[in-house]
């Protein structure tokens, strides 16, 4: 039998639990706060193409019109927020809007009233360019009535194929890129509006779905458009509707859209509603369970569905809340306060001066976990010295009597003889020998140093990233190199300095006497010549290495550098210190994007 207008005017749909609906309200509230671009919201987000009926499926669910215009395409989502009043009342709002445009709006009487009041609101959105791509505002509808459930719809821009005259060249990817964002969304339930004429395999919500979607888990499908179907064509329809072509998780539901004359004419809600039940009650539409088809249960099915996605989601809603909030807060807190008097000037270089020395001189005396900032294995500075000053060690004493031959000793010992006496050792020979084995020291140990300083102005940058203001980074790099530079060139003429006094060989050390060897009574012994050579050199490399590591690296780099590099950086000029643009954005982005989160927490507490 036929379903009367009193039959489908009174198939309100069931009220939320005081608990869900209160939830609902709170969520609606956070989201007007304009905090969707830092955490995701529980919500249903429609998606469709641009045909695909998805303007009359929301005309049916809210009651209202929207905007008629083949030619364009919505390119922001609108938010729909309905709710149970005595009688109809409708506003209309941009949000987040911190300009106030959306004052202006007037508002609507009637649910006709609607339409004209978001044309209106889409060009105080896209200031009079219809195709602006607007990915930073949600226009928000709300609506109370005594029929309306207590439910919330984002509809977002619908996918398109081609572009028109006037349009963005890159709206496809624009608007593809807004809805794809969605469908990735945990948070969000999917409704995937279909059209029952058009082949399912190639529609593209569909296929987005499958890849983005969770694989359908989150998605409700909406077959719509099933009373425009060819004859014949209706079994296929029912395949879709009973899951048995494409698997969504929360299953099909079948809709009947209005046509022009309907949405055009004076048929009110009731009627429509009887229209779309009388021809659900036909065969083959008729076999379809109740709740799978027509409006009425579809909105009672996405309220459930609302509500309980709402409760399942708000525990770790508030927790990521808080985890944003404390992470927002972190880097406000690195950023600092504004800093404008030459007061706040001279105590920020100061503060920061002595938090940098103080790391600083831990990771050079390996305490580093008594640092200012966390502890990083690339700051580790003292590790690293020691590994290079054990190769440097080890490259030394490779190179000891290496180049001791027989033949070029013998040679030498010839042309360096003198009026020593047979059996006495050749002085001069002997030095010149030392002389040709210390020759590659120098270039050893000139690498050193610079491996040294590499490390050091390695670690002082990274410490200016880590620790230093952000308007001190550039004067505090420019000492710490300035500092590196300066010292290294000390540090070179040390070296040389030490290695010419190596030149001439002197010593008191035992090892030397202990390991000489006593000459024999040959004139020339060459083997003697060697063994005095080696054992000279093993005692100078002693020498050579220490002085080198303790004299020209530990003292000028560390005991005299670390004082004259915290003097230098005292010395800086606060004048320096001014807050770029990027900076004073930044800083009041944050404390924007704090308030917004503390107060999204408030609403839950």
């Amino acid at each position: 039998m036929a379903s009367t207008s009193s039959d489908v005017a009174h198939q309100v749909t069931p009220a939320p639990s005081v608990l869900a609906s209160e939830l609902l309200d709170r969520i609606d509230s956070v989201r007007k706060l304009g905090v969707n671009h830092l955490i995701s919201l529980p919500q249903i987000a429609v998606v469709g193409d641009q045909s695909a009926g998805k303007s009359s499926l929301l005309e049916a669910i809210s009651g209202i019109s929207f905007p008629k215009d083949k030619e364009m395409c919505t390119t922001f989502a609108t938010q729909i927020v309905m709710a149970k009043g005595a009688s109809f009342a409708a506003k209309v709002t941009i949000d987040p809007d911190p300009s106030n445009i959306s004052v202006g709006l007037p508002v609507p009487k009637s649910p006709l009233d609607v339409a004209a009041v978001i044309e209106e609101a889409k060009n105080l959105m896209s200031e009079g360019n219809s195709n602006l791509i607007i990915a930073d505002k949600i226009l928000t509808i709300e609506l109370t009535g005594p029929n309306y459930p207590r439910l919330t719809l984002v509809d977002l821009p619908g996918y398109v194929q081609s572009v028109i005259k006037g349009q963005s060249e890159t709206i496809i990817e624009d608007i593809a890129d807004i809805v794809d964002r969605h469908l990735k969304d945990e948070r969000t339930i999917t409704l995937a509006v279909i059209p029952a004429n058009k082949d399912l395999a190639t529609n593209v919500v569909v296929g987005k779905v499958d890849k983005l979607g969770s694989n359908g888990a989150r998605t409700l499908g909406v077959i719509t458009k099933v009373d425009v179907i060819d004859a014949g064509e209706e079994e296929a329809v029912l395949e879709i509707l009973h899951g048995r072509r494409c698997d969504f998780g929360l299953g099909f539901h079948a809709v009947r859209n209005r046509n022009w004359a309907e949405v055009n004419g004076s048929l009110s809600t009731e009627e429509l509603l009887v229209k779309e039940a009388q021809f659900f009650a036909r065969a083959p539409w008729s076999q379809l369970d109740k709740s799978m088809k027509g409006i009425v249960s579809l909105r009672s099915k996405l309220v459930e569905i609302l509500h309980n996605h709402v409760e399942k989601e708000l525990p770790g809603l508030t927790t990521e809340l808080h985890t944003i909030l404390d992470g927002k807060t972190a880097e406000l807190r690195r950023l600092g306060d504004a800093i404008t008097t030459d007061t706040q000037k001279r105590m920020l270089l100061i503060t920061n001066a002595r938090d940098f020395m103080k790391s600083y001189e831990a990771f050079v005396d390996g305490l580093y976990t008594y640092a200012t900032t966390n502890p990083k294995t690339e700051f580790f500075l003292r590790a690293r010295l020691q590994a290079l000053n054990e190769k440097f060690y080890e490259s030394i004493l490779r190179h000891i009597g290496d180049t001791l031959e027989k033949a070029a000793i013998e040679q030498m010992i010839k042309e360096f003889r003198g009026r020593e006496l047979a059996g006495f050792p050749l002085y001069h020979a002997f030095i010149q020998l030392v002389r040709i084995n210390l020759n590659p020291w120098l270039d050893i140990a000139t690498k050193h140093v610079e491996a040294t300083c590499t490390e050091v102005q390695k670690t002082l940058r990274q410490l200016v990233q880590d620790v230093v203001h952000p308007t001190l980074v550039r004067a505090f790099t420019l000492v710490a190199d300035t500092f590196v530079h300066t010292i290294k060139d000390g540090m070179m003429a040390e070296v040389l300095e030490m290695h010419i006094d190596e030149r001439t060989p002197l010593t008191y050390n035992h090892y030397y006497t202990q390991h000489k060897v006593t000459a024999s009574n040959k004139e020339y012994d060459i083997e003697d010549m060697i063994l005095h050579v080696k054992a000279y050199l093993k005692t100078a490399s002693k020498k050579f290495i220490d002085a080198v590591c303790m004299y020209a690296i530990e003292r000028r780099l560390f005991r005299l550098g670390i004082p004259a590099l915290s003097d230098a950086l005292l010395g800086i000029d606060p004048g320096v210190i001014k807050e770029s643009m990027q900076v004073v954005q930044t800083r009041n982005k944050l404390q924007g994007e704090i308030t917004k989160l503390r107060e999204a927490l408030s609403v839950f507490y």
